[in-house]
């Protein structure tokens, strides 16, 4: 049986020569694994360059219960990107989030919300044309609604953020891993306001993402640092 799902690229994977195996996170279905059998023609229906990740697509599979892994048989971009894919610093961005949302999302089952978030942000991603290299640290704060984990603000105890228990205080924590009070106002702007609205970040890019990623390391990465940080900071200097 054919099945159709739209879908977000998390991860490629090489296979053989001639095949990959994609991680997405689907509409329907949540986390989703699937074997593509690749081509370099021209006029192939599957071409390696279809699945990178941040991809927006619509695939369709056979769903084959004496598989492990589904193929695909068709895939197609919804939208075609326009500058993600050609853009240094927005490819970079792109290919370090979806690595914390592969490390991430682990869940089989559809959460229709959080697709929504996911896709509206990629698009909104590929357009923007200012700001751009302050757009992970809006997504990652975001994100953590979707996931369950983002912070309760309180009116008048925002002076600090404890990292290692998910809390803001008024005094510094005494904990080892927290955000100082200028770093937390600006991770308050990133939960509350909107992308638009976010001023440039440039002087506290750099410490307020480390610090967001121990965050994410801590609650939903079990410890785990992903690989292209410290690529995406090179990128960024």
């Amino acid at each position: 049986m054919l099945l159709k799902t739209r879908c977000i690229v998390l991860r490629q994977i090489p296979f053989s020569d001639n095949a990959i195996i994609v991680h997405v996170y689907t509409r329907e279905s949540g986390r989703m694994a699937f074997m593509a059998r690749i081509s370099k023609s021209k006029t192939a229906k599957l071409r390696k360059n279809l699945f990178q990740p941040f991809f927006l697509l619509e695939i369709e599979y056979s769903n084959k219960n004496s598989r492990d892994l589904q193929q695909i048989s068709e895939a197609v971009l919804t939208p075609l990107l326009q500058t993600i894919p050609i853009n240094p610093n927005k490819n970079a961005t792109a290919l370090f989030l979806s690595e914390i949302l592969y490390l991430c999302l682990k869940e089989e089952e559809g959460n229709n919300q959080l697709f929504d978030f996911l896709e509206n942000s990629i698009k909104y991603f590929d357009l923007l044309e200012s700001n751009t290299n302050d757009f992970h640290l809006i997504f990652l704060s975001k994100l953590l609604k979707y996931l369950g984990f983002s912070p309760l603000i309180k009116n008048d105890d925002n002076n600090y953020f404890d990292i290692q228990n998910g809390i803001f205080t008024v005094s510094k924590p005494l904990s080892y891993v927290f955000l100082n009070p200028d770093e937390t106002k600006v991770f308050i702007d990133c939960l509350t306001l909107s992308f638009s609205e976010i001023p440039d970040l440039s002087k506290l890019r750099k410490p307020v993402l480390a610090k967001i990623v121990d965050y994410y390391k801590i609650h939903l990465l079990s410890g785990k640092e992903p690989k292209s940080l410290a690529v995406l900071q090179e990128v960024f200097g």
